[in-house]
């Protein structure tokens, strides 16, 4: 049953309304923060559209008792269609705000985070979509055991971003009405997309040509609290399967643009491969001061390789299930990550996040200057602030997503594709 708690009428200084949607399903551990941060926006004009997904676990009753006593309008909104994305369609249609803020059940907004991006956006009005940093704030048994923080920047090609998938989350964006009104006639939420979902919406936007503008100082926090968030309940073939759709579906949007919109890189990554690969079986060989490949299931057959093909073969033949290549290379740069470090110590002195990246660079290789050339763009990171044992923490996760070393990773899909043209990469049916 649809119902409003706390209704307040706009402000009376000509604020533009935001609205924010929340989607949830089953997320009682976090609803009241989630809730509460919304509860506490500097910003005077919100309302919020929370919509029940057929929640069993009380997290409605949660958020109905958070916002009893508030001044924010809260709009509880049932849906009964399952789904994350049947949930946003909703919320949306129910909107009325001339700003759009999407936020999960699990995630929360710092204090000036509306506020903040609405001043730039209201000064601004080239900018469609405004995004700001963030928080990554990791959870046990009911508390914050660690954090790392990721400061971005003006990102002035940000398809780019979103095709390497230097990732942020859902609810650092802020969206013009217009924006959000054009997306969902592109209907960017798509209902058959089990996971990827934001990065899908994002995409189009950018590669519809919209503009997205960097607010620094405009935080949320993205909670990782269990192992059944979507982001980690979808298997390998789930996620190959969606990223082919999603890039198939760019791959046509790209088409329609003006042709001065998209360069040689976008349309490689937009045509790049998404089967999922595993290493040939081999044994690699020094041989004459060189390194070859000796396919172990024909013993006649040898493959002289370069020392970063070898590393990228080494470290794919080390990991323990076939995925696609964009896992692969993150994966391959946790490998590195670790490699370098550990040596580091080994040889004395403390390192930084930028030596050992530097060394990561040279191993698969680049070098400062190759990273400048056609063939490899430079693709500016996020910042993570944080010290190397920080960083490992973190990249000692499991999680998937890694927002950082964009230009190593594209270095080693290229990597990849010479592995492959040797035959020494497998593809693994469904």
């Amino acid at each position: 049953m649809s119902q409003t708690i706390a209704p307040k009428p706009s402000s009376d200084r000509g604020e533009p309304l935001v609205s924010i949607i929340i989607p949830c399903y089953n997320a009682a551990p976090m609803i009241e923060r989630c809730v509460r941060s919304c509860m506490t926006q500097s910003y005077p004009n919100l309302e919020v559209i929370l919509v029940d997904n057929n929640s069993t676990d009380g997290s409605i009753e949660l958020a109905r008792r958070v916002s009893a006593d508030c001044g924010t309008p809260v709009h509880l909104r049932p849906c009964p269609e399952q789904g994350q994305n049947h949930s946003r369609r909703h919320g949306y249609a129910c909107a009325a705000g001339q700003y759009i803020q999407w936020l999960d059940a699990d995630d929360e907004l710092t204090q000036d985070k509306i506020a903040t991006q609405v001043a730039v956006m209201q000064s601004r009005p080239d900018v469609d979509i405004a995004y700001g940093d963030w928080i990554w704030r990791f959870h046990r048994d009911g508390r914050a055991v660690y954090e790392a923080t990721f400061r971005s920047g003006q990102f002035d090609d940000y398809l780019m971003q979103l095709l390497i998938d230097n990732w942020r989350p859902m609810m650092t964006y802020l969206l013009r009405r217009s924006a959000a009104d054009r997306l969902a006639q592109l209907e960017a939420w798509d209902l058959q997309s089990p996971c990827m979902t934001d990065r899908e919406y994002f995409s189009i936007a950018a590669v519809v040509g919209m503009r997205f503008g960097y607010v620094p100082d405009a935080t949320s926090v993205y909670n990782h609290w269990s192992k059944h968030q979507i982001t980690g309940s979808v298997t390998g073939s789930q996620r190959a399967w969606t990223a082919r759709r999603l890039f198939d579906r760019l791959g046509r949007l790209a088409q329609e643009q003006p042709a001065d919109r998209l360069h040689d890189h976008h349309h490689l990554l937009l045509a790049q491969d998404w089967d999922r690969l595993r290493a040939a079986p081999v044994r690699i060989e020094h041989r004459d001061n060189a390194l070859v490949a000796v396919l172990l299931q024909n013993g006649d057959k040898s493959i002289q390789l370069t020392r970063p093909q070898a590393r990228a073969l080494q470290a794919v033949a080390a990991l323990k299930y076939p995925t696609v290549a964009e896992t692969h290379a993150r994966q391959v740069c946790r490998h590195l990550w670790r490699y370098v470090v550990a040596k580091w110590n080994v040889d004395g002195g403390p390192p930084d996040f930028a030596g050992v990246t530097r060394v990561m660079a040279k191993l698969v290789g680049l070098t400062p200057q190759e990273a400048d050339t056609t063939a490899i763009p430079a693709i500016p990171d996020q910042t993570v602030q944080s010290d190397v044992i920080g960083v490992s923490r973190l990249l000692n996760t499991g999680m998937i997503f890694l927002p950082t070393f964009a230009t190593i990773r594209i270095q080693l899909r290229v990597l990849f594709n010479e592995l492959d043209a040797l035959g020494l990469l497998v593809r693994v049916e469904d």
